[in-house]
């Protein structure tokens, strides 16, 4: 193995899927368990002079104000950066090497934030070069976990949805296969109830059977439905809103609202993929994969199974 096949892994390895977790609750447990390190950090080996500072009252003062300080960081730069940057930020455009390039940032941020503390704790003047040195030091504490953690996570992750999509997939195909070989000649055809799916306008609105319809996509302040066209796969654009849908396609249980973008005709899925970010589902003449959240997987697996009568 030369040097080339380990850089060209490696940078294969950075441009894989990783899951970007925008939930609250998740963000506030990281930056309160970064503010805790901190403080950990601070109070038990003492740094920068700390014990300059008088006594233990003081140093235990000033440990909890740069752990507040990391913690406010974190969170406000979790709050300001989607908003002022939302395409950088979509989970489908979310790597390895944008989830490093993110916690690098987070880590210049409280490194600024927490040298002009103390500044202001040890009154001394602001100097560029200090900033400067203090912010390589940072980098260069945080750099190997930082990495290690990124690429320890991501690896288990697409261990496991593999794994879990592959086992899905394979009853997937026996079903499907099963359903080509064997046709039923004695049982009756039941006629199928018409969709009708309205907008906000009086014109906004799309009759069609659940069989033709594949999948609802949200875009914006409207849904993107796309359906079976005469073959071939067609969409409409409807000026309403994905919870509207989800409740106007409840009565078919094998619609299933499988991320909060994506409603799926579960009779549709053909192929069940995984990687770090969860299951991505394939479905026939449509090029885009449709993504299952992580949250979502167990519910979909047992809809999928249940919908399609797939034996477990």
């Amino acid at each position: 193995m030369n040097i080339f096949t380990v850089m060209s892994a490696g940078v294969n390895l950075f441009q894989q899927k990783f899951p970007y977790n925008n939930s609250w609750k998740n963000r506030l447990l990281v930056a309160a368990g970064f503010g805790l390190f901190v403080f950990l950090f601070l109070w038990g080996f003492r740094p920068f002079d700390m014990n300059s500072l008088g006594g233990e009252k003081q140093v235990l003062i000033v440990s909890v104000m740069y752990a507040v300080t990391t913690f406010a960081c974190i969170v406000i730069t979790n709050l300001v950066a989607p908003l002022l940057f939302p395409r950088f930020f979509e989970e489908s455009r979310w790597t390895t090497a944008r989830q490093v390039l993110y916690m690098f940032c987070i880590v210049l941020v409280v490194g600024v934030a927490n040298y002009l503390l103390g500044m202001f704790i040890f009154n001394a003047d602001v100097s560029l070069v200090n900033v400067l040195w203090f912010e390589g030091y940072a980098i260069g504490t945080a750099f190997l976990p930082i990495t290690v953690y990124t690429l320890f996570k991501q690896n288990r992750l697409l261990r496991h949805f593999e794994q879990e999509a592959k086992t899905l997939e394979e009853k997937l195909q026996q079903k499907i296969a099963e359903e080509q070989i064997v046709q039923p000649v004695a049982m009756p055809v039941q006629e199928e109830t018409l969709i009708t799916l309205t907008g906000d306008y009086q014109q906004d609105k799309l009759v069609l059977l659940p069989s033709q319809l594949y999948y609802i996509a949200a875009a914006s302040n409207y849904v993107k439905v796309y359906f079976d066209q005469h073959g071939k796969t067609g969409y409409a654009i409807i000026r309403t809103t994905m919870k509207k849908m989800e409740e106007t396609l409840a009565v078919w249980p094998v619609f299933f609202r499988c991320h909060r973008a994506y409603i799926v005709n579960l009779d549709k899925v053909q192929h069940v993929e995984g990687n770090a970010q969860g299951y991505k589902l394939q479905l026939p003449g449509v090029e885009e994969l449709i993504p299952v959240s992580r949250n979502q997987n167990t519910e979909f697996s047992d809809r999928l199974l249940a919908v399609r009568d797939i034996k477990v």
